[in-house]
């Protein structure tokens, strides 16, 4: 997410219309916020969290506390960001609940919170708070906390992405590269496979049973292949030494195909 252009209407210190035109940083990627304690930082940060998730950034301000002191009573409270995603501009309007003058007549009114997200493409805006937070989630592909984390870091919360446990840590990266797909596949495969285990030790219960009641002379040519598959325990050695291929790591359906093949073609064998 690359921030194009923030503009900021009594909130926090900010009395008036700020516009911080920030597609001038470039394309670099990395910006550094710096000035004197209480020159406004943090308030930038929690404007575009807040216009982005509606909530501030070290998360300790709702918007009732966002409207700035300073302001005339007539100036509307918002923030309005533009921002990019793989090329695609949008832009996000939103404002807390506030009281403001009655339009008509004396004293003041409650201004509803309310929020906006609009496409450049012309596709229709998403509107209600609710509905553009998930859209806003949907497009970076990162939600509040991840945000806040690794997008947009505030002072002193850097450590909260190296103390995240491992768990935590491939959440946000899964999401931050949309990776998912790829945790969806091997969560298929894991499926399949333990089906699969699961088949194979049943057709091999069933040729267990198939074994064990394996009858056959003691001169029989075919004795030591017998005894081995009798006893459960049928070594590759004793197979090739009797010129039939190993069938360890074979599928459990070609396994059993090949012990039913040379087992009725033995002679003197009788199955109880």
């Amino acid at each position: 997410m690359r921030p194009l252009k923030l503009t900021l209407s009594a909130f926090g210190p900010y009395a008036g219309t700020t516009t911080l035109p920030l597609e001038q940083l470039g394309r670099g990627g990395l910006y550094l916020v710096t000035g004197d304690t209480g020159a406004g930082k943090t308030t930038l940060f929690d404007a575009i969290t807040y216009a982005l998730y509606d909530h501030s950034s070290g998360g300790v301000r709702d918007g009732a506390m966002l409207r700035s002191k300073y302001a005339d009573p007539g100036t509307p409270t918002f923030v309005e960001l533009e921002f990019e995603v793989r090329g695609q501009r949008y832009t996000v309007r939103r404002n807390p609940e506030y009281l403001r003058p009655k339009a008509r007549g004396e004293g003041f009114t409650t201004e509803k919170a309310d929020a906006a997200l609009t496409y450049a493409d012309g596709r229709p805006p998403v509107t209600k708070a609710k509905e553009v937070t998930a859209a806003v989630i949907d497009i970076i592909g990162l939600d509040y906390n991840q945000f806040s984390q690794i997008a947009m870091i505030a002072q002193g919360q850097f450590t909260r992405l190296l103390n995240a446990t491992t768990e935590e840590r491939s959440k946000i990266f899964r999401k931050l590269f949309r990776t998912q797909r790829y945790q969806k596949l091997q969560e298929a495969l894991a499926e399949e496979n333990s089906a699969l285990t699961a088949r194979r030790a049943a057709l091999n219960a069933k040729l267990d049973a198939v074994l064990a009641g394996i009858s056959y002379d003691a001169a029989d040519p075919e004795a030591e292949v017998l005894g081995a598959l009798s006893a459960q325990m049928p070594p590759d050695a004793v197979l090739q030494k009797n010129g039939f291929p190993p069938f360890q790591n074979l599928p459990a359906e070609k396994e059993i195909l090949f012990l039913y093949r040379p087992i009725k073609q033995m002679k003197n064998l009788k199955i109880i």
